[in-house]
């Protein structure tokens, strides 16, 4: 009979049958005292949720990595986590960025919490490629803008390329977050935690008002629409206007990636290329740059 507490290791139990039996595991990453002192000094750190399992992920990557013969995370040697590191760029291929996202948590183990000053932090090293940003011009954008036949896709990726704001922080803004009068966009949780606020223009404003009256959604600015609307009679309005969540950045990837196919762009671009205008500039509308503000609003509202 189970204790009923696999939730708590996100593994499941092999039932027992005939001739085989459960291989026995005594401990594993996440049941070591390490791993709890860890976990403690993880939370005790004011870092986003998402950076916190994203450095409990990793560490437990690292013990599994020995398992099941392994001597546990305490007792790995400089040369094994090393060995894990060179594993990760050189054999598994991995981009610098992410071996960093895996360095720095095995680091805070290692280091801060557990006081090993290895020569490793400072000698391990990964060559950072920074390509050049796929840029579209201001005709390309609008050849963009007017091949996206969802108003919704339309105007979040309006305002990304007008205020250059990551897809993220664009879909978690409210209402609220527009102020009009100052002509700022407020975003309350960026990179970091770190709060801004960037300029917009008063035609974007607009068109950004139209978009809501078209769902007036009381909680989200780019509001989901769910699943099963349709099949109870609403409107692809009424749904995003009793969402209780955002938009999710899948849906805008996969618009992107259909939109690619459709506009006849060349270049390999993405929702990060559109934060990178060629052309400093007011908002660019869906088909020609000389529309008015009231036709942009009604384009943004089209579904």
């Amino acid at each position: 009979m189970g204790c009923g507490c696999e939730w708590l290791t996100g593994r499941r139990k092999v039932p027992e049958q005939a001739g085989f039996r459960q291989p026995a595991r005594v401990h594993t990453t996440i049941q070591s005292k390490t791993y709890q002192s860890f976990y403690e000094h993880v939370h005790s750190k004011a870092h986003s949720p998402r950076t916190r399992e994203s450095c409990l992920r990793w560490v437990e990557r690292l013990g599994e990595h020995h398992q099941p013969d392994g001597p546990g995370l305490r007792r790995l040697s400089e040369r094994q986590v090393l060995d894990y590191l060179v594993y990760l760029r050189d054999e598994q291929g991995l981009s610098a960025s992410t071996v960093n996202q895996a360095l720095v948590p095995i680091r805070m183990l290692y280091r801060d919490l557990m006081g090993r000053d290895w020569k490793l932090w400072h000698n391990f090293e990964l060559q950072r490629r920074a390509p050049l940003p796929q840029v579209l011009t201001r005709g390309q954008v609008r050849s963009l803008l007017a091949s996206i036949r969802q108003g919704r896709f339309r105007a979040v990726l309006a305002l990304i390329h007008h205020c250059g704001l990551p897809l993220g922080e664009a879909l978690q803004l409210k209402p609220s977050d527009i102020d009009a009068r100052r002509k700022v966009v407020r975003i309350r949780s960026g990179k970091g935690g770190k709060a801004r606020e960037v300029p917009i223009h008063p035609a974007m404003v607009d068109r950004l008002r139209g978009f809501w009256k078209h769902h007036r959604n009381p909680r989200w600015l780019f509001p989901g629409v769910g699943r099963g609307w349709k099949q109870r009679g609403l409107t692809q309005g009424e749904a995003m206007g009793r969402s209780p969540k955002p938009m999710s950045p899948s849906a805008v990837q996969m618009a992107i990636r259909i939109i690619r196919e459709r506009c006849g762009i060349k270049k390999a671009f993405s929702v990060h290329s559109l934060r990178h205008p060629a052309v400093a500039g007011p908002p660019i509308c869906s088909k020609t740059g000389s529309r008015s503000a009231k036709s942009a609003v009604t384009s943004a509202t089209r579904t």
